[in-house]
């Protein structure tokens, strides 16, 4: 039996398995697949690693059980209410930016991620999620806030004595009282010299992070 075309078919199958699994491999999200049943069929490292779990660990199980699908405030989905079971009943993608995912280990993991119905002869077979870990984005977030907010008060502090100590001299209070005026002048300056400082500091800050600021590294006090 002339074996050639068979062979030939199952050499391409494998090849484009290889290719698949390189593909997800290689993607920095988290990539799950679930039948109708919302059994997990495949996942790639990075989706398993990231929950604290291992492929086989998580291929067969239910996903909304195994990582404790919840909304952004904690409180979790029943399945009928989850969006990516409901990507089963659509024809496109559903995406989401503030829920909740469970590590293996039961700390919560905030995610972002998009789920695709796959579709097969014009029917759909099961959902892939694309799931983005955001923890990090939320850390700097967090930071960028109270920097904002503590650069906000670092910048209206001198600001108000400034104004304070112009508007004296410009309004004529202190014309009889020269001595005064030069100590207001003083505060101005000062208060001036100190917004210059912060400034300086910010674009310091930047320069860093774009690296175009060298640092040169010593031992202090």
């Amino acid at each position: 039996i002339d074996v050639t075309e068979k062979t030939d078919a199952e050499n391409r199958l494998h090849a484009v398995m290889r290719q698949r699994e390189s593909i997800l491999e290689s993607v920095g999200d988290g990539i799950y697949g679930i039948d109708m049943e919302g059994r997990i069929v495949f996942v790639n490292q990075v989706g398993a690693r990231m929950m604290g779990y291992t492929q086989e660990e998580m291929e067969g199980k239910d996903l909304l059980a195994l990582l404790g699908h919840a909304r952004g405030d904690g409180s979790p989905y029943r399945m009928e209410e989850s969006p990516i079971y409901a990507t089963r009943r659509a024809s496109e993608p559903r995406r989401a930016r503030d829920e909740v995912f469970h590590h293996k280990d039961g700390h919560p993991i905030p995610v972002e991620y998009v789920a695709c119905p796959m579709v097969s002869n014009g029917r759909v077979t099961g959902v892939v999620v694309a799931v983005q870990d955001v923890t990090e984005r939320r850390r700097l977030d967090r930071m960028k806030d109270e920097f904002i907010s503590t650069v906000s008060h670092e910048l209206r502090t001198p600001l108000t004595a400034l104004r304070a100590a112009l508007g004296l001299i410009a309004g004529g209070a202190l014309e009889k009282r020269p001595e005064k005026r030069s100590q207001m002048m003083e505060v101005a300056i000062g208060n001036t010299d100190r917004l210059v400082r912060l400034v300086n500091d910010i674009l310091d800050f930047e320069r860093m992070g774009a690296g175009r600021l060298p640092m040169r590294f010593q031992e202090v006090e």
